[in-house]
């Protein structure tokens, strides 16, 4: 199919405004990575719920997790489009879907993550290193681990691999099932 050269530049306006709109997503939720989030006050009764020993690293650590939920729904489009033999604008749209699922769900976990600031179950070791509280209950903590301590709902884990399967099986309903979809 042969598209006139306004038609083209109009597609390439359209395909750059997608684009850009998920970089500025992106950079949203980058920007919120590094943002302080609510301190609710813990009241002395309740710190026997974060005193769970602190955990050094993830099982998996939050780069792969990203990398999986990522690639992921991207190696299921590729594999229909292997399959199915389907066209290029098919990839595109599904791939913008994906990628934007993944940007809207980064912004959208982060931003309740900080106005939330549930703290961790090991916040109190983060908070009080040395493992004894002081009277004020000032924390003597690194800054930057008592922050991270305060960002445990909702879980990235859990957000970014609903999102990924639910993109994911989206794709393969729309591509797999119907008759008549889109990637028919």
């Amino acid at each position: 199919m042969n598209m006139s050269p306004p038609d083209r530049r109009k597609n390439i306006r359209a395909l750059a405004l997608e684009i850009g709109i998920r970089v500025l997503l992106f950079g949203v939720f980058v920007f919120t990575e590094f943002l302080e989030p609510f301190e609710r006050v813990i009241q002395p009764e309740e710190w026997w719920l974060y005193k769970n020993p602190l955990v050094e690293s993830d099982h998996i650590p939050k780069r792969v997790m990203f990398a999986i939920s990522f690639l992921t729904p991207l190696a299921v489009i590729f594999v229909v489009k292997i399959i199915r033999r389907t066209d290029k604008t098919e990839i595109k749209e599904a791939c913008l879907a994906v990628t934007l699922a993944l940007a809207l769900n980064g912004v959208f976990t982060n931003t309740i993550k900080l106005i939330v600031g549930r703290p961790r179950p090991d916040y109190f070791h983060r908070c009080f290193p040395d493992g004894l509280s002081n009277p004020k209950i000032h924390c003597t903590g690194e800054q930057e681990l008592v922050s991270e301590g305060r960002k445990s709902f909702p879980s990235s884990h859990s957000s970014c691999e609903y999102r990924a399967a639910t993109a994911t099986a989206g794709l393969q309903h729309t591509c797999l099932t119907l008759s008549r979809g889109p990637c028919s």
